[in-house]
């Protein structure tokens, strides 16, 4: 999937016209990348329509993610110098290339999404294309706007011992709903009932959720010496924070069933199990 999706991802961005921007965009999405958001829509889409194709809601989840990233990395924000395993855009170009390209890279989002739905006008009627990138927009808008990952990003930005935010909806607003993004849009273009759209943003929370406690897990020492304040597993303890992500992993399991997607549980949590393991297998200093 991973290659399929990216020969078609890069296909997009040599349509743009060329220009230090598009340089720049090819940049920011080549590299270390994971790809885990257009795998958990492909993984869902798949499983609903065996031998799916349209890799341009794929497409439209890697560029919104890539410019939330690019503008993490700026020196006003997180101020970063890596990203992918090499310089961070910003340095690498400059800071004004690097925002108006992660300004581009939403824009040309929701061309994605547009092109998505053109792709099913054969296979469905005027009214379920419609209805369908209706909801493909309300939900990647809600996540780009100001109660979405806007809003985590600053929440994270000004967490201190004296300003305490909430971690579970920190997290959600920072990384969750990136992830509802990917599950919605894996479902309805998959050809998910827009009935069932509540209940596969409910399975997307939790999987959010687990994800960031997970990656919690990974950051202990790190974050014990700069930020325990806005670690989850520093903050409950470790016993606790295992009972409670057993206690998500239940009801994210129940939620599958529900929804026909079982076969999902195994390839989203094994890899993220396997990794913490490894991580407390091995010794650090």
């Amino acid at each position: 999937m991973k290659e399929a999706f990216e020969k078609a991802l890069f296909e997009e961005i040599s349509r743009f016209e060329d220009s230090r921007l598009k340089s720049a965009a090819l940049y920011a999405l080549e590299g270390e990348a994971k790809r885990i958001r257009p795998f958990v829509a492909y993984s869902i889409a798949n499983i609903l329509s065996p031998g799916f194709d349209n890799f341009h809601p794929l497409i439209a989840l890697e560029l919104a993610h890539t410019s939330s990233l690019i503008l993490d990395d700026l020196p006003m924000m997180d101020n970063a110098t890596e990203r992918r395993n090499k310089p961070a855009l910003h340095i690498f170009f400059n800071q004004q290339e690097a925002l108006l390209t992660a300004v581009g890279l939403i824009s040309e989002s929701f061309r994605q999404l547009h092109l998505a739905t053109e792709k099913l006008s054969d296979s469905r009627s005027a009214k379920e294309c419609l209805a369908i990138l209706q909801s493909a927009l309300q939900t990647t808008t809600e996540a780009g706007g100001l109660s979405g990952a806007p809003l985590g990003q600053w929440m994270d930005l000004t967490i201190s011992p004296t300003l305490r935010h909430p971690l579970l909806k920190m997290m959600h607003k920072k990384t969750g709903v990136f992830f509802e993004s990917s599950f919605i849009l894996g479902w309805i273009f998959g050809g998910g009932s827009l009935e069932k759209i509540q209940e596969v943003k409910d399975a997307s929370a939790l999987f959010g959720t687990i994800f960031q406690i997970m990656d919690d897990f990974l950051d202990l020492e790190e974050d014990a010496k700069e930020r325990p304040f806005a670690n989850f597993v520093i903050q409950n303890g470790e016993s606790a924070t295992f009972v409670y992500l057993e206690e998500l992993k239940k009801r994210f399991s129940a939620l599958l069933v529900s929804l026909g997607l079982v076969k999902l549980q195994q390839a989203l949590l094994e890899p993220l199990e396997n990794l913490l393991l490894l991580h407390q297998s091995t010794p650090h200093g």
